[in-house]
């Protein structure tokens, strides 16, 4: 219906179309419910040409590339056309008031300035209106009481969902009186593909295209009927990390004259692009970001249940909007919309429809970097009113100017990596390339060495570590490479250091955890500060224009860690700002309701979250268990898939006065075998064997827990250990049943663990700020540098019960977080003793560290994409670096006679609790055998049966 060649007039448009501009004439507000592709955007463009030009129009859209559209094609001189944010900067702009794209909205609703007087008032896409752009209507309708409105959207293209606002219940208030019309024809959908939509979304929608055709086509044939397409025409979405890249690295390394960084636009994130394609570009993007955009040919990967599912999954989304991304998705092509076929399970109609498939996750992960991404802005607004932020006064606010890209493709990540990188001395860029290798395919790994043999400069590494993460190669085969360069980077550094020394202490970690008993919801939130110094946090960015959430990033990393005060530093602009919180508990509640979308229940008489700066540790507390009964504890670790379901169990059974190994179990959860999971490569893996481990696979969850329970009874256990909680939330069903302690207490804290330097940076309480978990505290413990987890819960059970031999502690030591030792020392500072040859009783471990797949539970697919089908497609590998980890003498495996000891003073009464919890256990167990308990309880009547019979004939016979 539209043409980029000519303006439409009256005639031109349909009978439903020239409906609205009727009533319009008529004076009537209009509320219009437009079906995707019914040319809703051009009918608004006629009325306003239509209308006289004596009436004045403010014409509102929701984004800019519709501004740029109506400006281009209203000829009505009386029509002032912009964006809801235009809007407000403009008016800030003529009382020079100083304000950001972003933030203009909130700062002219904070002034009393008149916006305005108009007559009629249009707005395109009303799904989309949020709070904040209500409030901004509500003020030019209170200035203009009489003004006429016209609204056009579709509710069922509502694929955003950042506001609490319900666009069609304020729509419907804010005009009050209104006709409400349906334009039901799309002029880009063929008739049964339109139909299969309307179907979807339960409404008339007509596919009047007759050109438009529906494929289907594997990997190959997208790639040679692409290749003679012209870019202008294709549009390709899909996750960004998966066969669309794939596709899009094929092309651009099979026809690189045709598909460059010139002619093919691939974006790497959803929200602040810094590059936008072109009209004669060709797109490769995700669901997400289709709307709006149109082409002749639209290809669509992706289009399965385990993906649509999956991103059902993710955490607190909504399941309407998510059928609403991918039904827009599939709508955007005019002449050719081809659907890529190789997937064992493709989407279908009814599996659209069937969009309440959220499955319910006991803990949610969360980055710091990217949690308060799609989130509701009136949550985010509350968390940001519990700050103090004051402008620093800094002199020099002149421009660094670095290009953000290099043509189309994007720049930005890298130059914000690069300051750091290239200025900090502690940053090691290879060390953070390693790091994502690990969870990355042994393809990259091979890449990764024969890319830094040819090119080992900081710029060729960020690269590199940029084209790993978005998988895009045009990173490294063509994007320039002296991306900053000497000058600049002289600038850049420069300006670092009138506040930073390069020695300072960068990349520091934090993790916290919100939990409640209110609706048993967990959220377990980590990042890494970019630097911390003198107890500040600062966090560096080099942006145009610093948003909101870099204030929150800033703040939750001062609450990670516990400090006070921190900075947020736009390196381009040289603007920094101070951030305080003002309560840290009122901040805290105001996160958890935000980043849960408001399904965090706050308790309000107790603390709803726990840091390691929250803890209290009693150095005198007394362990007042009993503990005559059992010589044995446990140690299990569980590992789980993405839809954070355990899928594997580990447990070791040790003697508590040494350590030393007494048994040990694997089970392996059938039904979740097959399930996405990180390091999936490490279930089936020939250590197993030396371990007596065979039939290991149960076919459920409750079958493993039963197994379990079983192992851990037949050892008389009553306390059970793990590495962090992680373990211990994944286990409900041992809460009632057992003890259970935290290994990286002890392990992490200066108090207790003898072997960390005495220049570490801890907190008050004595624990490490970072460096703290499994793979660092066994690597200061053993020597061994290379180590790394196995990620296979057998054998992270027992590297963690090393980790126990290791730190010398007694059993009572550990269950009280006290230093109780079982080894004197004549210089109890010493950090290791080194070049111990000793007995041991464990085999040695095996590391992999190189995985099959890359998709880390907590990174958002918006940010990074996904590909659940490739991912159970491909062969799974386990490449076996043996390391034998340090062991130690049986003279460090003894209690020394000093040892301090609990008097057991309430022995009587925790034997009898510990009777009671043998029944609980009991308990759980039959709950647990559904089929022993009626046979069991058939057998009983039986018996009863037979029992009043003999009594009956007896009685008869006396």
């Amino acid at each position: 219906m539209s043409s980029d060649n000519f303006i439409l007039s009256y005639s031109n448009l349909t009978s439903e179309q020239q409906k609205m501009i009727d009533l319009v004439k008529e004076n009537k507000n209009v509320l219009v419910d437009a079906c995707i592709g019914s040319g809703k955007t051009t009918a608004i463009q006629v009325l306003c040409n239509e209308l006289p030009s004596t009436k004045k129009i403010l014409y509102l859209t929701y984004n800019k590339l519709l501004k740029l559209d109506a400006k281009h094609k209203i000829k009505n001189k009386n029509v002032e056309r912009t964006n809801y944010h235009g809007f407000a900067y403009r008016i800030l702009k003529q009382k020079n008031i100083a304000t950001s794209s972003s933030g203009a909205i909130k700062d002219y609703l904070e002034t009393d300035i008149v916006p305005g007087f108009y007559d009629i008032l249009v707005l395109d896409e009303y799904q989309d209106i949020n709070t904040e752009i209500s409030n901004l209507l509500i003020r030019i309708k209170n200035y203009n009481p009489n003004i006429q409105i016209v609204a056009v959207g579709d509710m069922d293209q509502k694929i955003y969902d950042a506001t609490t606002l319900k666009a069609d219940e304020f729509i419907s208030s804010f005009m009050v009186n209104y006709e409400k019309i349906s334009f039901t024809q799309s002029f880009r959908m063929p008739k049964e593909h339109g139909k299969m939509l309307g179907r979807v979304w339960n409404k008339d929608i007509i596919g009047v295209n007759e050109n438009c055709e529906i494929e289907y086509k594997n990997k190959d044939e997208i790639v040679q009927f692409l290749s003679t397409q012209n870019p202008k025409d294709i549009l390709c979405l899909g996750s960004r990390i998966g066969i669309i890249t794939e596709v899009l690295n094929t092309l651009e390394n099979n026809y690189p004259e045709k598909f460059n960084k010139k002619t093919v636009y691939a974006s790497i994130r959803d929200e602040e692009r810094i590059v936008e394609p072109k009209n004669d570009s060709a797109i490769f993007t995700t669901f997400d970001s289709s709307k709006g955009l149109e082409r002749p040919i639209c290809v669509i990967f992706d289009w399965s249940y385990e993906y649509y599912e999956w991103r059902l999954s993710r955490y607190n989304v909504n399941p309407t909007i998510i059928k609403n991304i991918f039904a827009v998705a599939a709508s955007r092509g005019k002449r050719k919309i081809i659907f890529y076929n190789e997937y064992d399970n493709p989407l279908n109609e009814q599996m659209l429809k069937n969009c309440a498939l959220i499955k319910e996750r006991p803990v949610h992960f969360y980055s710091i970097s990217d949690m308060f991404d799609h989130k509701f802005n009136e949550h985010l607004a509350d968390i940001y009113s519990c700050l103090d932020v004051e402008i620093i006064d800094i002199k020099d606010n002149s421009t660094i100017d670095i290009s953000p890209n290099d043509d189309l493709i994007d720049l930005s990540p890298c130059i914000g990596i690069y300051q750091e990188a290239s200025y900090f001395s502690s940053y090691n860029i290879k060390e953070a390339i390693e790091f994502r290798l690990k969870s990355k395919d042994k393809q990259w790994n091979e890449k990764y060495k024969d890319f830094v043999a040819r090119r080992d400069s900081v710029n060729d590494l960020i690269l590199f570590l940029t084209a790993m993460e978005t998988n895009q190669m045009r990173y490294i085969e063509q994007a320039i490479v002296d991306f900053v360069t000497e000058e600049e980077k002289e600038l850049i550094h420069s300006r670092i250091s009138t506040l930073l020394n390069r020695d300072e202490w960068v990349q520091v970690g934090c993790n916290f955890t919100f939990t409640n008993d209110l609706n048993n919801y967990s959220m377990n939130i980590s990042g890494l500060a970019d630097v911390v110094k003198d107890d500040i946090v600062y966090e560096l960015k080099f942006v145009n224009e610093l948003s909101q959430n870099n204030f929150l990033q800033t703040a939750m990393y001062m609450f990670g860690l516990n400090l006070d005060k921190g900075i947020l530093w736009n390196v381009k602009n040289n603007k920094a700002y101070n951030i305080k919180i003002k309560d840290k508990n009122d901040f805290a509640n105001k996160v958890a309701i935000a980043i849960s979308k408001g399904n965090f229940k706050i308790d309000n008489k107790r603390i709803n979250y726990e840091a390691s700066w929250t803890k209290k540790y009693n150095e005198e507390a007394e362990y007042d268990y009993f503990m005559a009964e059992c010589n044995n504890v446990a140690v299990i670790d569980v590992e789980t898939n993405f839809f954070n379901e355990v899928v594997s169990i580990g447990v070791v059974i040790a003697d508590k006065n040494n350590f030393k190994l007494v048994d040990q179990n694997y089970w392996l959860i059938g039904e979740r075998e097959q399930s996405p999971s990180m390091y999936k490569n490490a279930y089936h893996i020939p250590e197993l064997e030396k371990y007596g481990i065979k039939d290991y696979v149960v076919n459920t969850y409750d079958d493993a827990i039963e197994k379990l329970i079983q192992f851990l009874d037949y050892y008389n256990i009553t306390d059970w250990f793990s590495y962090t909680k992680f373990d211990h939330r994944h286990l409900p069903e041992l809460h009632d049943l057992y003890n259970w302690f935290d290994i990286s207490i002890p392990a992490k804290n200066v108090k207790t663990n003898d072997f960390i330097p005495k220049d570490s940076l801890t907190f008050k309480n004595g624990a490490l700020k970072s460096n703290w978990k499994v793979e660092s505290i066994y690597r200061l413990l053993s020597g061994n540098s290379r180590y790394s987890e196995s990620h296979n819960a057998l054998l992270d059970a027992i590297d963690e019960l090393k980790i126990m031999q290791m730190l010398e502690l007694t059993y009572e030591g550990f269950v009280t977080n006290t230093r109780i030792k079982r080894v004197n020392k004549n210089d109890e500072s010493v950090a290791r003793e080194t070049n111990v040859l000793v007995e041991s009783n464990y085999s040695p471990t095996i590391n992999t560290p190189e995985t099959i797949c890359h998709l880390n539970s907590s990174i958002n697919e918006s940010n990074i994409g996904y590909n659940l089908q490739e991912i159970a497609k491909k062969p799974r590998e386990v490449d076996a670096n043996l390391y034998t980890n340090q062991d130690w003498n049986n003279k460090n495996l003894m209690i020394t006679d000093n040892t301090k000891r609990s008097n057991y003073k309430n022995k009587l009464t925790l034997q009898a609790q510990s009777s009671t919890k043998k029944v609980v256990k009991k308990s759980l167990k039959n709950k647990r055998r559904k089929n022993s308990k009626v046979i069991l309880t058939i057998y009983l009547v039986t018996v009863a049966v037979y029992l009043l019979v003999g009594l009956i004939i007896a009685f008869i016979l006396r």
